[in-house]
């Protein structure tokens, strides 16, 4: 069950369905109240919160729904992208308690959240494999001088460090806020496309307010790259290629798709220091920081922009061990084994994609 227009199941569904043809895919939120589902073998769950408000046409609740499945014979399997929902809604942190609790597998994308849950859901199976790369829909970025004439990006600033996705919260806006405030000192620039959604001008105080807010931040942040619109498939591989490097500009996170991504697409990463994303960074040789300390994060923004080599090396990290169909071939394994009631081996390299994992 995928989250809207996020591209992860999509991206490792389609190689599984082409090499096991005996797999059949549903991403559809109604499919899971009707009675088509109790014909499937596993249920995948990615954003439980996707159906904290749902109710089925006989009232039975999401939990009481996962029950009904799993009496039918049908299989939970989880993938752990985040501990609680972004939003923290008191609906939407109950789905996420009873997706977990009903898991009879889970995935896991990084070694924090599994040794987590290992403790708290004992009686579930889980499984370490790693975020797959978008290569069925990007396959490379273009040059950094192509890219910044195709974005008219000003060629006063040294260096471009992308921070992509939409910016959630406050938290997060000051944390790019003050980073930006240090990085102008060296000619460096933020491409934050998603910074703030660009308001629409309307003969409206409020609309008025917003977009005189929207140039005032531009003018206080004249490194602070934003566009304050969805940055679509075509014009993504411009993005990256105008980047010296890729920072994930979340202070607390569990996972993020930017930093696959921006392995993928040859770009050094920085990361906070927490949840999967600080040791997988680390074992992989790209800097990571301390959140909570702006000159740390410095630190490793910098030591990103300056390995020249990096990229290259997180390029073929990627092709080695991220590629989607290598990963749908973990998946499967994963599905395969709770089928059989096989036990599949924590250590397996097939399952665990992570060369120095175990």
């Amino acid at each position: 069950m995928a989250e809207d227009e996020n591209p992860f199941v999509y991206a490792y569904a389609k190689p599984m369905e082409k090499c096991h043809p005996n797999v059949f895919f549903e991403c559809d939120k109604n499919v899971f109240w009707s009675d088509e589902c109790l014909n499937f073998d596993i249920i995948h769950l990615m954003w439980p919160q996707l159906f904290c408000l749902w109710k089925s046409s006989d009232g039975l609740s999401f939990r009481q729904r996962l029950m009904q499945l799993k009496q039918h014979g049908v299989r939970v399997v989880s993938t752990c992208h985040n501990l609680v929902p972004h939003s923290g809604l008191p609906d939407e942190v109950e789905s996420y308690q009873d997706a977990y609790e009903l898991t009879d597998v889970f995935i896991h994308l990084g070694t924090y959240s599994k040794q987590l849950f290992e403790q708290r859901y004992p009686q579930a199976k889980h499984y370490l494999v790693l975020h797959h790369v978008y290569d069925i829909i990007y396959k490379s970025c273009y040059c950094h001088e192509e890219s910044a004439k195709h974005l008219k990006l000003c060629s006063f600033w040294k260096s471009y460090v992308l921070c992509f996705g939409t910016v959630r919260n406050q938290l997060e806006r000051d944390f790019i806020k003050q980073l930006s405030r240090v990085l102008i000192h060296d000619r460096i620039a933020i491409l934050a496309p998603m910074y703030k959604k660009k308001p629409v001008w309307a003969w409206k105080s409020s609309n008025i307010k917003s977009v005189l807010k929207w140039y005032m931040l531009k003018i206080i942040y004249p490194n602070l790259v934003m566009t304050g619109e969805y940055i679509n498939d075509e014009e993504l591989p411009y993005y990256f290629g105008v980047s010296s490097c890729v920072l994930i500009a979340r202070p607390h996170i569990l996972n993020s798709g930017n930093v696959p991504m921006g392995l993928w697409m040859g770009r050094p990463v920085a990361g906070p220091n927490v949840g999967n994303i600080g040791p997988w960074l680390r074992e992989i040789g790209n800097p990571t920081f301390n959140p909570d300390d702006i000159s740390d994060v410095v630190r490793a923004t910098k030591a990103a922009i300056d390995d020249k080599e990096l990229g290259m090396r997180n390029r073929e990290y990627a092709e080695k061990y991220l590629l989607s169909e290598s990963i749908a071939e973990q998946i499967y394994k994963v599905y395969s084994s709770l089928i059989s009631q096989n036990e599949l081996k924590i250590d397996d390299k097939n399952v665990n994609a992570h060369p120095t994992s175990k």
